[in-house]
């Protein structure tokens, strides 16, 4: 993707009167790429306004730098590369701590907040710095709003294997959940705002203008149509010339996505309310695929198994693209710094729209989704739907059972129907005040909302861009305060381990004491003789959990009806474990690459994991009632980590 240019093409040197000698106009235009420290000098008895590094005469003739600079070009390029790869790196090391040190916080979040509190304090301590610090990733944020869209494409791209396994109703209902509930979140932020207004009445002010990326040029199209061309070819006739297949498909699939996004943006505004550039993106690069697929014959799923492997080893093209999800988040910092006196003006009707959007956005979906008797899953899964993507799959990786994919989809999804029908909504509703229409949009419809709308009404982007971050953040942390993890609508439930563990032992003296004298272990006595068999069945590794001598089940002096669901902590971070067959148990987490013990490649699906590791319900009792005698507080949570069999399930295995 070639960088954009965060600068006016087009700039003048005025002159206040006429110059004899020199051009008859009284304006000399210079097409640039670049921006030149303007400065106003007499000259001849006028002004002339230009570039200092250009002039360092007056009596000399006027010298334009232009496209022929390629010093200035490279310079351009290399602001670019370094001010991203700084917001790139520190989202990547960012995650890794946070990962390492198991923080449930979304670490990209954190980071917002500390690079917010930065460019705060400088500027109330230096302010020439803070400018200076805006300036410096100018490049990197215009880069990052350019590309945006394309962030949102690689779940809609693979949806078909997101959705292979939901049933035709609850797809049914799940779009019944978008349509009504991106509605009812417009009209709940939208009378918020306008009832917060009427009370504070605070006046309108100008805000901060807000910077346009530049459309895109043929010469990048002519670009990427010849790395398309070439890759395509060479990944047909040498399926592996990069290693893997994902590798070597990641070319012409990126050239694909970014092909359609370019062609999309191109259409007339009239074709892109029924034909979003998003759409067109998603079906160029599925097109790409089913192409690709035909003449490998290797099947559709496969490439599109290649488009998102979600393997950092072996990345897709979507890959790529979803690793900017969180820059995006870090980017809010920076918008929000900008319009910081608006913020500050408008503080009482931003923050309450906003937070009350933002919970009944999440609590809403939650709720209909059970009124509607989708599977809590899937519930899960599409709960953050008004939410910013990079967000949103922080939030859902909180809850077990939760398909990332169908979130990404769904929030995609959401912002489709704003970007289409939110104009036409904000009239109905009779939304005339630019703050309420701002916020309503952005609190329903994220970011593709917020460029539709703000295409036609630019005075209402400012509220939207707050708002868009805002709502993001705050639902976050809904999520993270709330004081049992997990929705009241929902059954399901993460629990934090280092709690849980130094719970357990405080209590594990007390309740010793507290279960029925015939679970305490028994002593049985040797025999002076023991057989070969005998001896077999007691060596490591064998079925000894039915005939084991040193515990005794009895399962009718120990009720477990109040034994609160397990969970595995496997992965560092503790994910509740859900319902499996007749009663039993399964973990999620144990497929991904952080757990402690990842399950085996499916074969099937490149680039997954084998299903969760599973527990029979006879095999979880067995396991209850050996801690119950081991003197552990069954009111707690069990912690499964150290429990599975190791090739994944315990239905016919010893727990160990």
């Amino acid at each position: 993707m070639a960088a954009p240019s965060a600068i006016p093409r087009n700039f003048s040197f005025c002159l206040s009167k006429p110059i004899s000698k020199h051009h008859h106009s009284r304006t000399f235009k210079s097409y640039s790429g670049t921006r030149a420290k303007i400065s106003v000098v007499p000259l001849n008895g006028g002004t002339i306004m230009h570039g200092r590094r250009n002039f360092h005469d007056p009596s000399l003739p006027i010298r334009v730098l232009g496209h022929s600079s390629k010093f200035l070009q490279v310079f351009g390029v290399m602001h670019l590369i370094v001010s991203l790869g700084i917001i790139l790196a520190m989202d990547k090391y960012l995650k890794k701590a946070f990962v390492a040190a198991a923080i449930k916080f979304p670490s990209a979040l954190f980071g917002m907040f500390c690079i917010f509190s930065i460019l705060v304090i400088l500027d109330s301590t230096v302010p020439a710095a803070a400018t200076s610090l805006m300036n410096f990733f100018e490049p990197a944020l215009m880069f990052i709003q350019r590309w945006l869209p394309l962030f949102y494409v690689p779940s809609l791209v693979v949806l078909p294997l997101a959705i292979q396994d939901v049933p035709a109703a609850s797809a049914i209902k799940i779009c019944f959940i978008v349509v009504v509930g991106w509605l009812a979140s417009l009209a709940v932020a939208g009378y918020t705002a306008i009832a917060v207004r009427k009370m504070v009445k605070t006046e309108m002010i100008p805000a901060e203008p807000m910077s346009k990326p530049s459309p895109f040029s043929s010469l990048e199209v002519w670009a990427w149509s010849g790395i398309f061309v070439i890759s395509f070819v060479s990944a047909v006739l040498y399926p592996t010339v990069l290693g893997t297949n994902a590798r070597t498909c990641l070319p012409f699939l990126l050239a694909s996505t970014v092909l359609g996004y370019m062609v999309g943006s191109g259409l007339p505004a009239a074709v892109k309310k029924v034909f979003h550039p998003i759409i067109c993106c998603t079906l160029a690069a599925d097109l790409a695929a089913l192409a690709f697929a035909y003449l490998s014959k290797s099947g559709i799923n496969p490439v599109l198994g290649y488009y998102l492997t979600k393997a950092s080893s072996n990345p897709g093209a979507g890959d790529i693209l979803m690793g900017f999800l969180g820059s995006v988040i870090i980017s809010f910092a920076f918008s929000m710094f900008k319009q910081r006196k608006l913020v500050k003006r408008h503080a009482a009707e931003i923050f309450t729209s906003v937070i009350i959007s933002a919970l009944f956005s999440l609590y809403s979906t939650a709720l209909i989704g059970r009124l509607v008797g989708l599977e809590p899953t899937l519930t899960v899964s599409i709960l953050p739907r008004c939410i910013t993507v990079a967000l949103a799959l922080s939030i859902v990786s909180f809850f077990e059972g939760a398909n990332t994919s169908l979130t990404a989809a769904v929030v995609v999804l959401t912002g489709l129907v704003g970007a289409n029908f939110v104009q036409a909504m904000l009239d109905k509703l009779r939304f005339q005040d630019p703050v309420a229409r701002g916020i309503a949009t952005a609190s329903s419809a994220h970011g593709l909302g917020t460029a539709a709308l703000s295409a036609k009404e630019p005075e209402a982007l400012p509220f939207c861009a707050i708002a868009y971050a805002l709502t993001g953040i705050f639902g976050s942390l809904a999520t993270q305060m709330n004081p049992q993890p997990g929705f009241a609508a929902i059954p399901i439930r993460s629990v934090a381990p280092t709690a849980e563990q130094a719970k357990r032992e405080k209590s594990s003296k007390s309740s010793k004491q507290s279960f029925p004298k015939v679970l305490t272990p028994k002593k049985t006595k040797k025999s002076s003789s023991t057989s070969k068999k005998a001896k077999a069945q007691t060596k490591p590794g064998a079925n000894i959990e039915r005939k084991n001598p040193n515990v005794v089940f009895n399962e009718a002096n120990l009720d477990v009806s109040g034994v609160p669901p397990p969970f595995c902590g496997c992965t560092g971070v503790a994910r509740g474990c859900y319902k499996w067959g007749s009663g039993g148990w399964q973990s999620s987490c144990c497929n991904s690459r952080i757990s402690e013990y990842p399950l085996p490649v499916s074969s099937s699906k490149p680039g997954a994991r084998i299903a969760g590791r599973k527990m029979s319900n006879g095999a979880y009792m067995k396991l209850l009632y050996r801690l119950a005698a081991e003197g552990l507080d069954l009111s707690r949570p069990v912690d499964l980590k150290d429990h599975w069999a190791k090739h994944g399930t315990n239905k016919f295995v010893t727990i160990k």
